[in-house]
């Protein structure tokens, strides 16, 4: 909730979190296919991975934070814009963390 802002009623949030949770249901899905795809997470196999993975990361991101838009005051999705870029970046440097393990 934004200061000064009305909190965000229920179905609202519900309908954010239902968005959340099927864009990442497509983000998994996406990952397991490229996993499939590529057999050797080692050399040029490992950084395509890794490439796959940012970029469907983003997506994800992307595609949750527009679905958001429309259900939200201003105030209220860049807000929720900022935490979204600061939970992804930590998503990003925890699955990098183990592509890197991964050697």
């Amino acid at each position: 909730q934004v200061e000064g802002e009305a909190p965000i009623p229920q179905d609202k949030r519900d309908a954010l979190l239902i968005s959340k949770l099927e864009h990442r249901q497509e983000f998994s899905k996406q990952m397991a296919s490229f996993a499939m795809d590529i057999q050797d997470f080692k050399g040029e196999g490992k950084t395509l991975f890794m490439e796959k993975t940012h970029e469907a990361l983003n997506v994800y991101k992307d595609n949750f934070l527009n679905s958001a838009r429309d259900k939200l005051t201003q105030q209220q999705f860049e807000t929720l814009r900022e935490r979204e870029q600061k939970q992804f970046e930590e998503m990003w440097k925890s699955l990098k963390a183990g592509l890197e393990y991964m050697q």
